[in-house]
């Protein structure tokens, strides 16, 4: 067998449909995600260095200082080109910017965190060294190349 036929209602089509319109573009900003080595931060493990962002759109964020956010796109987009304007609680303010980026790469990224669900986070294939743009830091390592 090549495929599946499924016979739906035309609302319970529409819904399904609506679903998938932002499929392809989130797959792109997975490969970004990747790319950009989120992953060595956003790991969705314990020994994480940065927040979890699995299932995190349209939910509140506690930040440092105790206010509260919710992340919606604005949210995210802000969180990629200027990190340290909502700093989250727990977290150290280690995220370099990624202002100029694209943004068509920035459309990406933002699907792509939008439509993660719990563990779908992609598995790290490699150690590497988490990004710090702090100038008291140390320069990191480069990044192993797979």
């Amino acid at each position: 067998m090549i495929g599946w036929i499924v016979a739906q209602e035309p609302a319970e089509y529409q819904r399904w449909l609506s679903s998938q319109a932002d499929r392809s573009l989130a797959l792109r900003g997975r490969q970004r995600f990747l790319q950009y080595q989120c992953i060595a931060c956003h790991s969705a493990d314990a020994a994480a260095k940065g927040p979890n962002l699995e299932a995190i759109f349209n939910k509140p964020v506690a930040l440092e200082g105790g206010r509260t956010v919710l992340a919606d796109e604005n949210y995210i987009r802000e969180s990629i080109v200027n990190p340290r304007a909502k700093i989250v609680a727990g977290f150290e303010p280690i995220m370099p910017t990624f202002q100029g980026m694209p943004e068509d790469e920035l459309l990406e990224l933002v699907a792509f965190i939008k439509a993660l669900r719990p563990g779908e986070t992609p598995p790290r294939n490699e150690e590497s060294t988490p990004p710090q743009s702090d100038p008291k830091s140390p320069i990191p390592k480069p990044y192993p190349i797979p």
